[in-house]
Formats: C-alpha cells, structure tokens, sequence
C-alpha cells in the first residue's frame, strides 16, 4: 500500500499544481515554476520516458502517426 499511495499523491500533486498554475497571478508564476522544476528534475534523472504523463504525449502522438 506505501508505493501505491505514493504515485497517487504525486498525480494528486502534479494535477493540483496544473490547476494553480492556469491564473495569472503571483502564486499561478510561483505554481509554473514549480512545474517546471518538477518536469525538469524528473527529466533529468529519469529520462525523457521518466517524466509524469508522459504517455499521454506519447498516445497522442501514436494516434496520429
């Protein structure tokens, strides 16, 4: 159960900062920012197939091929 509980509150975590990052404002910058750093850091130590939701580029682009 600890492992499973850890990929939901990091989806739970990634789409809430999605959601406070769409505003125009101070804590909507600080949220892209946060969003980079989480995308970028996960880049880089796990590769392009490491980043969160990557799948979802990946069908999309499958679809369309």
């Amino acid at each position: 159960m600890v492992f499973k509980r850890f990929a939901f509150s990091m989806y739970y975590m990634l789409f809430d900062t999605m959601f406070r990052a769409i505003p125009s404002t101070r804590e909507g910058n600080i949220a892209r920012r946060q969003l980079a750093g989480v995308y970028g850091m996960s880049a880089l130590f796990a590769g392009v197939k490491g980043i969160p939701l990557y799948w979802v580029m990946e069908l999309a682009y499958n679809m369309f091929q």
